[in-house]
């Protein structure tokens, strides 16, 4: 194949000065995040000595048992409580408890799950670290991975940071009020507001309410970090194809009058729009590029059209191999996460239709509220976003001046073209698709659960009347 450095391979061989080099890790910072929470083992062999990488790697995995172990008994804890007051009748007071249970099972859910997947997620981030494209085929104009990159990374950074300081201003809810409470109502086997035992169990409370803000984020961040990737990549090729004929020009070193003139055309004001989702469309440096190509042997303008294509096709395999694994990994997590969602939701609303009215618990269950509603919808966005963008490869094809060279790969462009009908979906358990219709799904049967609810309350409230 001709040059692999002209087409997003490992070396830094850069368009114009708006090219960007190649990264060799993408996920820098969800893996810190992931590792902050144990659900990818820590790596401590840097600071330690080599005789005792055993007991580091017991070390790493302990740490993840004893995140998980913070969130867990919290949810334990909150379930019995829940089953006390059933008791009582009081169905304010048990759809409060009910909520908090429901999140800190889902928390120890997500903690466990992605241990349990970790060598699978880590094989991933290897794939796509190992294989992504930092740029597209050099041509008349090119995109970078940059721009999806820039754009995960403060996906991850924002997102993660706004589910922490959410989580944690409940936790410190007792102490801004001066009250002798504890964050989280949950049953102990013994006296918890004692002298010294308060102080450590409102520790060990808000420890687990700051786990289950990183585990709550990591997930959602997850999935959007990766989408942003692929979906860059798409960028990519779709750039690629666009430039198939510019670019077996001027990789079989032949004059670059015609590529000039189709560069001069390209007018910022006369572009297409929404070409690219996240990236930005540059005009490449030919005057540099063509003086690199010259030295390079192969001539025949047939032979790197063709090899062009069947990089296109390399990389158009590469995403929908990274996009199956992406739904290998999430499919059961986005089916538990859709049901605790719809009754979630449901018991949020309720609570904040039919509770107290004080100013800390309502600020606080709008915080919940909130997040559980921006999290469902980055899952059913970038699942929507991804479903659409994967089947545009016929657009991006039409775009370059496919009626002067079609006939030397007719063949190839009909098979590649009906290979990429297929649309990437993300599903949630193999029986829905995550996209915007399941929000709308999943919102209206929340509101039907909450009907029932209303219905429950007011027969109550007749009763004791």
């Amino acid at each position: 194949m001709a040059s692999n450095d002209y087409h997003g391979g490992k070396a830094n061989i850069l368009y114009s000065i708006r090219d960007s080099e190649r990264l060799d890790n993408l996920f820098i910072l969800m893996i810190k995040y992931l590792k902050l929470t144990g659900q990818i083992p820590l790596d401590l062999s840097s600071y330690i000595p080599t005789f005792l990488s055993p007991i580091e790697r017991w070390f790493s995995r302990l740490y993840g048992f004893l995140v998980l172990f913070s969130v867990l008994h919290v949810a334990l804890f909150l379930a019995k409580n829940t089953f006390d007051i059933l008791e009582t009748g009081e169905l304010e007071q048990i759809t409060d408890s009910l909520v908090l249970t429901m999140i800190y099972l889902f928390a120890s859910f997500s903690s466990a799950y992605w241990m349990f997947r970790q060598k699978r997620l880590m094989e991933l981030f290897q794939q796509i670290n190992q294989l992504h494209r930092h740029h597209s085929l050099a041509g008349v104009t090119f995109v970078s991975y940059r721009c999806s990159y820039n754009l995960a990374h403060k996906a991850v950074k924002y997102w993660n940071l706004w589910c922490i300081i959410g989580v944690v201003f409940w936790a410190l809810a007792p102490l801004c009020m001066g009250s002798h409470t504890l964050p989280l109502p949950c049953w102990y086997p013994f006296d918890a507001l004692l002298p010294f035992i308060y102080e450590l169990v409102y520790i060990t409370q808000f420890w687990a309410q700051f786990n289950m803000g990183l585990l709550f984020g990591n997930g959602s961040a997850l999935f959007v970090a990766i989408i942003i990737i692929v979906l860059g990549q798409f960028d990519v090729l779709y750039c690629s194809l666009k430039n198939l004929d510019s670019h077996a020009l001027l990789m079989s070193g032949q004059t670059l009058k015609a590529i000039k003139d189709s560069q001069s055309l390209q007018d910022d004001n006369e572009r297409e729009v929404n070409q690219y989702l996240y990236s930005t469309e540059y005009l490449s440096d030919l005057e540099n590029l063509s003086q690199q190509i010259l030295k390079k042997g192969d001539k025949s303008f047939k032979r790197r059209l063709h090899e062009a294509l069947i990089e296109c096709v390399h990389l158009h395999q590469f995403i929908l191999k990274a996009c199956d694994t992406l739904e290998e990994l999430f499919n059961p997590f986005c089916l538990i996460k859709s049901l605790q969602v719809t009754f979630q939701l449901c018991l949020l609303v309720f609570v904040g239709v039919e509770g107290e009215r004080s100013t800390v618990r309502i600020v606080n269950f709008l915080q919940y509220l909130c997040l559980t509603l921006v999290e469902f919808f980055l899952f059913a966005y970038f699942g929507e976003m991804l479903r659409r963008h994967s089947v545009r490869v016929g657009d991006a094809l039409w775009r370059s001046r496919w009626w002067l060279n079609a006939h030397l790969i007719k063949r190839d462009v009909f098979i590649f073209l009906i290979n990429s009908e297929r649309a990437v979906k993300i599903t949630a358990g193999k029986l829905f698709t995550m996209d915007l219709d399941r929000l709308r799904s999943v919102v209206t049967q929340a509101f039907s659960f909450l009907t029932l609810l209303q219905n429950m309350a007011e027969k109550q409230e007749n009763e004791v009347a």
